[in-house]
């Protein structure tokens, strides 16, 4: 007899009759875990799968706008983690084909358009990361944008009414930082993963006082321990050097102060929100975009179809990890 079992993603097999080369006598032996796969063409082995899944993350404000929120961040309980609950391990199927999506990062305010654009989601099977928030400017809105993470908010064009920070969403992102208001009123930070985008302070001639990105969270499903999802800096106003607001740890650009300096453009790879310009119409910083991280026993491999773009590490024992830095909307990834 021959039977099969599936019990906590291992199949057996048995009673498999051997010949014992010595005797020329035949026996009823077990096997398993050899062989298992192709033992049954067609059929499926269930695995559990670990993972970080960080979308793309938004674009600053224009014009002394708010800094955009970082990537939605999203990983597996198991992967090392720095003050994140965390999802759920993932438990899939060979031989079945799952979406992989890498979101792009949101476009930069310019003059035409000063809000930055929210990023894009990130998408593994049936995890979902979402886009960090946009960055508020002056000129259309004071409010920074919801998302993964929350944009920074700006004040209204004559710096009369504060300008409230986007909303991040529960288990993925922080919310947006407060601008102050005033003459040349200062933007608030965009959030991160970890923290809220820091809130401006009150204007001060020649100084760089809008609100920090917040930082974002370090990850070591890698086998390296790296940051991800931090938030851009605010942007405000100043006339003199080369000042500028820090992004938040894990790739947030930094939000420029000075005339003739740009905001600084989010990380790709990680997350980073961008951050927001100046007062002088230098253009704020573009989103980075996201990263999805897949980590399989080594006795699994993965499949990717055509658009993607990924790299194989195999320093960690037992493991093969898959580092996905481009995959389009109909890209899939299966296993065997």
């Amino acid at each position: 007899m021959v039977r099969k079992r599936q019990n906590g993603g291992t199949i057996g097999v048995e009673n498999i009759p051997t010949l014992n080369a010595a005797s020329g006598t035949w026996s009823l032996n077990e096997v398993y875990g050899a062989r298992k796969d192709s033992i049954w063409p067609g059929s499926t082995v269930e695995f559990n799968v670990d993972y970080l899944v960080v979308a793309g993350g938004g674009g600053g404000g224009f014009r002394i706008g708010g800094g955009g929120g970082a990537g939605g961040y999203r990983t597996s309980t198991t992967t090392g983690v720095d003050g994140y609950a965390g999802d759920t391990t993932l438990t899939l199927s060979t031989a079945t084909p799952y979406t992989i999506t890498v979101g792009q990062g949101g476009a930069a305010g310019i003059s035409s358009s000063r809000l930055g654009s929210k990023g894009f989601d990130s998408i593994f099977a049936s995890i979902t990361s979402e886009g960090g928030g946009f960055g508020a400017a002056p000129a259309v809105q004071k409010t920074g944008g919801s998302g993964g993470s929350g944009g920074g908010g700006s004040s209204n064009a004559d710096g009369t009414q504060q300008g409230s920070g986007g909303t991040g969403t529960t288990n993925q992102g922080k919310n947006g930082g407060l601008s102050s208001t005033g003459n040349g009123a200062p933007a608030g930070g965009g959030g991160g993963a970890g923290a809220n985008g820091g809130n401006a302070s009150p204007y001060v001639y020649n100084s760089p006082n809008g609100g920090v990105g917040g930082n974002g969270l370090s990850n070591s499903i890698t086998g390296s321990t790296v940051t991800y999802a931090g938030g851009g800096g605010g942007g405000s106003e100043s006339e003199v050097g080369t000042a500028t607001v820090s992004g938040g740890s894990g790739g947030g650009g930094f939000g420029a102060s000075t005339s003739g300096t740009s905001a600084g453009n989010g990380t790709d790879g990680l997350g980073g929100g961008g951050g927001g310009g100046n007062a002088y119409q230098n253009p704020a910083g573009q989103g980075g975009s996201g990263v999805v991280i897949i980590k399989i026993p080594n006795t699994r491999t993965a499949t990717f179809t055509g658009g993607v773009t990924s790299t194989l590490n195999t320093s960690v024992t037992g493991y093969n990890i898959y580092t996905v830095t481009a995959a389009g909307p109909s890209d899939t990834v299966t296993f065997s």
